[in-house]
């Protein structure tokens, strides 16, 4: 069982975050979380062992379970330039791929960089 799952009572509901559920994560495993039923169960292959700082999900169907948000967080000195950023909206959206997330964020929680799937436009706060 995942620890950290444990540790913030996750193994049943994530937080509150309007009709969905966040989880604030990043020593949690695809594969664990698919374990229970936190993102879709099917075959991640090597991102499976992959672990996302933070996810929204829709939970209300268990049986149609759809991400609807990763979160990438980073230390600020890992998001300090252009080439930072772009490496981590990078990860954040590898991410999104293979959860099938509607949208990402990479964060060092001062400055945002959003990726939308639907139309791929980037928004930076």
């Amino acid at each position: 069982m995942s620890e950290e799952l444990k540790a913030n009572n996750y193994t049943k509901n994530g937080n509150p975050f309007g009709v969905y559920e966040l989880y604030t994560i990043g020593a949690t495993t695809i594969n664990e979380l698919k374990k229970y039923k936190i993102v879709p169960n099917k075959d991640y292959g090597e991102y499976g062992r992959r672990k996302p700082d933070g996810l929204i999900v829709d939970r209300r169907n268990k049986d149609d379970i759809k991400v609807i948000a990763v979160i990438e967080y980073k230390d600020p000195s890992d998001f300090n330039t252009q080439e930072k950023k772009e490496k981590a909206i990078r990860q954040c959206n590898n991410y999104c791929q293979v959860l099938n997330a509607t949208f990402g964020i990479a964060t060092d929680t001062k400055e945002w960089i959003g990726y939308n799937k639907v139309d791929n436009k980037i928004k930076v706060m």
